[in-house]
This record gives C-alpha cells, sequence and structure tokens, in this order.
C-alpha cells in the first residue's frame, strides 16, 4: 500500500542567464513525499496533530527550500530544479519511530502556463510541461503537454503551441510525430470531461 502527500509553497526566484536578460519566476513549488509500500494495513495516526505525517516539518521544509533559493544566483532552470533536488532529498521530515517518508515528485508551476518536474521514476530526468486550451472541430480541448527538458529551448517550447489540426489527430501516433520530444499529453474535453492520457 502506497500513500502520497503534496504541499505546496510559493517563491520567487530570479535566473540570469549569461548573453540573456534576468527573467523573473513565482513558482507554485510542490514537493511529493510518499509512505513506504510495505506499510501494515492499520497505521498508526499521531495523537496531537491526527495526520499520518507532519505537515508542519513539510511547511518548515518548504521554507528551508525557499532560503536556499535566496542565498544563491542561478543561471538555468535546470541547475535549479537538480540542486533543490538534492536540497530536499537529504531533509525529508524522518519521526523517530514512524513511517518512513521518501520524496518522489518536485514539481514548479507558473502562472503562466508552464511547469518543471523531477519524478523519482523517471530515472532523474526533468521535465518541462505547458497547458493550453484550444477549440477543434467546434469543441474546447485542455492539453498539457510535456517534454524533456532543455535549456536552451524551454522559452520557444513554451511559446510554440502544440501541433494539433483536427480531433482525428487527438488519437494517433501522428500527434507524436509531428511534435518531437513529446513525452507526454494529457487531453481533456471541456465539455463532457473526458481526460485521455498519452505516454511516449
Amino acid at each position: 500500500m502506497n500513500l502520497s502527500l503534496h504541499r505546496s509553497h510559493k517563491m520567487a526566484v530570479n535566473i540570469t542567464r549569461p548573453g540573456f536578460d534576468a527573467r523573473a519566476f513565482v513558482f507554485d513549488v510542490a514537493l511529493g513525499l510518499r509512505l513506504s509500500a510495505d506499510l501494515p494495513l492499520e497505521l498508526q495516526v499521531d495523537p496531537l496533530s491526527g495526520m499520518l505525517i507532519n505537515l508542519v516539518q513539510m511547511d518548515e521544509l518548504l521554507q528551508e527550500l525557499e532560503q536556499m533559493w535566496g542565498a544563491k544566483s542561478w543561471n538555468s532552470l535546470s541547475v535549479l530544479l537538480e540542486e533543490s533536488r538534492k536540497f530536499l532529498v537529504g531533509r525529508v521530515p524522518q519521526e523517530p519511530g514512524a513511517h518512513p517518508l521518501t520524496l518522489y515528485e518536485i514539481a514548479l508551476t507558473e502562472k503562466r502556463g508552464f511547469w518543471l518536474k523531477w519524478q523519482v521514476q523517471n530515472a532523474g530526468r526533468f521535465f518541462q510541461g505547458y497547458e493550453e486550451i484550444r477549440e477543434l472541430d467546434t469543441k474546447l480541448f485542455r492539453f498539457r503537454s510535456e517534454y524533456l527538458l532543455h535549456e536552451d529551448g524551454w522559452e520557444q517550447q513554451r511559446l510554440k503551441y502544440l501541433k494539433v489540426i483536427s480531433t482525428n489527430d487527438l488519437f494517433s501516433e501522428k500527434i507524436f510525430q509531428d511534435n518531437p520530444g513529446l513525452h507526454s499529453l494529457e487531453i481533456e474535453n471541456l465539455t463532457t470531461s473526458k481526460k485521455w492520457s498519452f505516454f511516449l
């Protein structure tokens, strides 16, 4: 049995890349923590907090991460994400005698419709994702697409719309053929609330 929890905190950072203007970002930084897979069926709840995971410690961890962001100069989003991962892995709160916690996801989501993500099951790879709403064949769809993070091309990719011509493209291999680098895609029909997920 797996139990997972996400906790988020808003953080600001400036990225100053050589040869480029400094860019300001405000991310909603979410940590995904998971309790061990070999848990007993009946878990012990802390009688004082009423929780399996101490949320106060998670909030303190996010505040420590924010302080680390502010103490350094950053010239790369990928370095920011990697250094955040390294910082957090060794600081996941562990209560003596409690069930072990592991960090399995970090997601940095920006208000401008894109995000950066690390997940433990993806062998340490980083992803960049984008969300947009588009009308196809008189229907409204929400697209959430993810690509491997490429620092030199993330800005251009953010501004480039996913290549989709018609609803026929949505359910064929053509959508991956026409969008090199696309790793996964979630499509939601906003009228019916039906969702489809595709992975390369």
